[in-house]
């Protein structure tokens, strides 16, 4: 598979570049653009299967080359690169056919990964053959509609009707968890088990259509053309649905979400009445005890700049240290996403992961932090770990004294240059002795040992930018000598800097 990328900054683009194993995993680096002319230039030439695309850039931005695209019937997979606070370009981009987004302060390898194993399996499904010849035929016209709206199939071919249709996604809660209780050689056993239930579960129903999208999501399609009481449908759909969720759990012990559309009139709406269910599953982020939910209309786009507005404004508190204002502000916030549910759980996970990055200065911590965050099933349970975390490191800090936070932001602002007692003594009009005292007692490690510790933290990051030599991390970190930074460096994180480097392959 064919990788272009597309960033106007060359740091950005080799970081990309060294992040993962492209080649290893069976893809190849096509090329590169640093504007929005060049790539599309480049993608009607190298019809590359993925796009990584800026959505700020000079001559055409990321929102332009997707317009062109859309325009010219172009098709690829697109994963667009923005900053936290961009959300308004972002919804523009994945409404033009985008399929994912990065936040570029916290991309990293396995982002990546997941994103383009996700672009293997839609080329799978695409492409698999489900039972037999003519099923394989009509699911994927119905997947086909589902994507894009026109259904490529003589109507004759279906059970279903155009008449009190109905679309309910599944999908399957904890899929990963799902997943680990089969080995690699027995996972598609997971999905054929559930496919046959399914087939068990609706066999009573006349007008059904039902197929997989992947391992997590289904689709049922249900009509009942001959019904003529809105409520009658409803019930019956609802009673269905918690049958099938109940069933699921007793033979299979998982548990799955349903997400139900309004009724449609014409095969034309199956395309809108998919994005409404698939819509309504995100509510189960707010609502973790619901099992079946029905999608509701809602005003979203007009609250995403209130949303901004308030990212931009906790972005701001977190990165001057102003963490008490954050936690004045956040049940404003709190409040505003529980009532407008204005951004699902994909996005505020990472909106949450991007106000940790810049809050934690540990790269294991943070990691960590990342992990536990993708674990977590409910809005509610999301803020009070975004809190505890910013409690923690706030209450930390109230517990120095101006003096010891003052030397800790010049140190954080000037480490590249020589750093001592007796400059920051000159510095704060005090003695180096009272500074040495001082700071032991309240950060329980030396000065020098604080201002090594962030050092070797930045070096780890330069580290993988692998156009920048070693020596010259060392001094761009502020070591005057290579070896004085691979003995530092090697006590703080038990390798040299180049085992370290290695060690990120």
């Amino acid at each position: 598979m064919k990788i272009l990328i597309v960033d106007d900054e060359p740091l950005v683009r080799i970081g990309i570049k060294s992040s993962y194993d492209w080649e290893g995993n069976g893809y190849e680096i096509a090329g590169e653009a640093e504007d929005g002319e060049k790539a599309v230039r480049m993608i009607e030439d190298l019809k590359p299967d993925v796009v990584i695309l800026d959505i700020k850039m000079p001559k055409k931005d990321g929102i332009q080359v997707l317009e062109e695209l859309q325009q010219k019937k172009i098709e690829t997979y697109i994963i667009v690169l923005s900053s936290f606070d961009d959300l308004d370009h972002v919804k523009k981009a994945m409404k033009l056919g985008a399929k994912d987004y990065f936040h570029k302060p916290t991309m990293n390898g396995s982002l990546i990964a997941e994103a383009l194993n996700q672009v293997k399996e839609e080329k799978t499904n695409a492409k698999a053959v489900v039972f037999n010849q003519d099923t394989m035929v009509k699911n994927g016209a119905l997947y086909n509609a589902l994507l894009h709206g026109s259904l490529d199939i003589d109507p004759g071919l279906l059970t279903i009707k155009e008449h009190n249709l109905t679309v309910l996604v599944m999908k399957v809660r904890n899929i990963a968890q799902v997943l680990n209780r089969y080995s690699n050689d027995e996972r598609s056993f997971f999905k054929k088990s559930f496919m046959n239930l399914m087939k068990e579960i609706v066999s009573k129903e006349k007008e059904t259509e039902f197929f997989s999208v992947d391992e997590e999501e289904y689709v049922l399609l249900i009509s009942q053309s001959k019904s003529h009481s809105t409520q009658e449908i409803q019930v019956k759909i609802n009673n269905l649905a918690e049958f099938t969720i109940n069933s699921i759990k007793r033979l299979m012990n998982i548990d799955i979400l349903i997400g139900l559309s309004e009724q449609i009139s014409s095969f034309s709406g199956i395309k809108n009445a998919y994005t409404d269910a698939k819509s309504a599953l995100n509510n189960a982020f707010f609502e973790p005890d619901k099992f079946v939910l029905q999608f509701q209309k809602s005003e979203k786009e007009a609250c995403l700049e209130e949303a901004n507005s308030f990212i931009t404004r906790f972005k701001g508190f977190l990165q001057e240290g102003y963490t008490k204002d954050f936690l004045e502000e956040f049940p404003k916030w709190d409040q505003f996403i529980w009532e407008t549910r204005c951004l699902n759980e994909e996005d505020l996970k990472k909106i949450y992961k991007g106000f940790l990055f810049i809050v934690m200065q540990e790269e294991t911590e943070y990691f960590q932090s990342e992990k536990e965050i993708d674990e977590i099933i409910s809005y509610d349970q999301l803020s009070a770990y975004l809190i505890k975390k910013i409690e923690t490191g706030s209450k930390s800090a109230l517990n120095l004294s101006p003096l010891t936070t003052n030397i800790l932001n010049y140190i954080n602002a000037n480490y590249q240059q020589d750093i001592s007692l007796k400059q920051l003594a000159e510095e704060f009009y005090v003695s180096p002795n009272y500074i040495s005292k001082l700071f032991n007692k309240e950060m329980e490690r030396g000065l020098l040992d604080y201002v090594n510790e962030i050092r070797v933290s930045k070096a780890k990051q330069l580290l993988k930018e692998y156009h920048y030599k070693i020596y010259e991390v060392a001094e761009m970190v502020g070591f005057n000598s290579q070896v004085h930074f691979n003995i530092v460096f090697n006590k703080h994180v038990g390798m040299t800097p180049k085992e370290y480097r290695k060690s990120r392959l």
